[in-house]
Formats: C-alpha cells, structure tokens, sequence
C-alpha cells in the first residue's frame, strides 16, 4: 500500500468515527482533520468537500456490508436459503454500520440523486448478488428461467422498505427477520419453477 493510498484509510477511518458521533450536518472538515491528525491542505488532496468525504465514509461501509453478503450467500445451499442470507446479512450489516445506519432520507437524496441512483456501483453489485442466487436456483431448477430477466433489481426493491426500516431503527432484529422471511414466501411463489401444463 502506498504512503497516500494509507493517508487516505487513515483520514476515512477518523471521519468514519467522527461522523458516526456527530453526523454529516454537525460535523466539521476542522472535526475531522482534528480525529485524524493530518493538515487541512492534506485532507483536501484527498477529498475536495465534506460531501465527498462523508460519500466515501459510506461507500466504504457499504462495500463491507456487500462483503458479508457474498460470504453469507456462499454459505448458504439453496437458493431460497441464499436468499434468505442475503436479506439477514444486509440487515444485521445496516445495523452494524454508524454512518450508514444513520443517514437521513434527506442526506441519502443529497448525495445520491435521483436519476443516478440506478447506475450507481453498490447498486449494480448487490444486484449482481441476487442475479447470482437466480442463476443458482435456475440452475437447481428452483427457479424458473426469464429472458431479459429484471427480477434482481425488483427483488432488491421489493426488500428496500425493509431495509430502511432497520436504517432507521424502527424494526428490531426479529421484526426484520420475520419481515424478511414473509417477503421470500412471496417472492418465491414467483420465482419457483413450475411444470409446463400438459
């Protein structure tokens, strides 16, 4: 790892943990640059705005969240249990993760608008996460195959309430969980694969 490559963790990690205290709005560069150690001019050769900052503060917690979900689903059998490890992990992450946890709507929408959220990175990897657990159930003859197939991003929308449910501290671990399993019974009523009519 480069000397700027460990500056950077090292200013991400110190904004991680002043951002969880304080939150996006309360918190300053000067907060940051203070929890870190570094100068002012350093930080910004890094990050040119609070914005930027706290946006990659999320990312980062956001790719380990995406991390535990691969290694729940790998360890899952089935598809319907791959699913279901899918959806447990991404809740029990969100959880776990101060900043990501804690974003506002209004903070969510100002740093990602709108029209952009659909292309964005994490987005295009979490469906990738369920286009895998499809392609495994296709596969096992679980599920039914469908050309051009838009189900991993409907499935990711259809656990998006939920989701934000556990962000914003409304649902307990059992709610999700129980939530989350009614949401698969349904969808894989869908999803299943089912003998041709004779």
């Amino acid at each position: 790892m480069t000397q700027e490559r460990g500056k950077q963790r090292e200013i991400l990690a110190a904004a991680g943990r002043v951002f969880g205290q304080y939150g996006l709005r309360k918190t300053t560069i000067g907060d940051v640059v203070r929890e870190a150690g570094v100068a002012r001019a350093t930080l910004y050769k890094h990050f040119a705005t609070k914005e930027d900052l706290f946006r990659a503060v999320v990312e980062k917690e956001m790719r380990e969240v995406l991390e535990e979900d691969r290694r729940a689903v790998a360890a899952a059998e089935t598809s319907r249990e791959k699913l279901r490890a899918f959806v447990n992990s991404h809740a029990d992450m969100i959880r776990r993760t101060i900043n990501l946890s804690r974003m506002s709507i209004d903070e969510l929408s100002d740093l990602y608008p709108k029209d952009h959220w659909r292309e964005h990175e994490m987005v295009a990897e979490a469906q990738a996460i369920v286009s895998g657990i499809l392609e495994a159930g296709i596969a096992a003859g679980e599920i039914a195959r469908r050309e051009p197939d838009g189900r991993p991003l409907a499935i990711l929308l259809a656990f998006k309430t939920l989701f934000l449910g556990v962000a914003t501290r409304q649902l307990g671990e059992e709610e999700t969980r129980a939530l989350g399993d009614q949401l698969i019974e349904l969808i894989y009523e869908g999803l299943r694969a089912r003998e041709e009519a004779a």
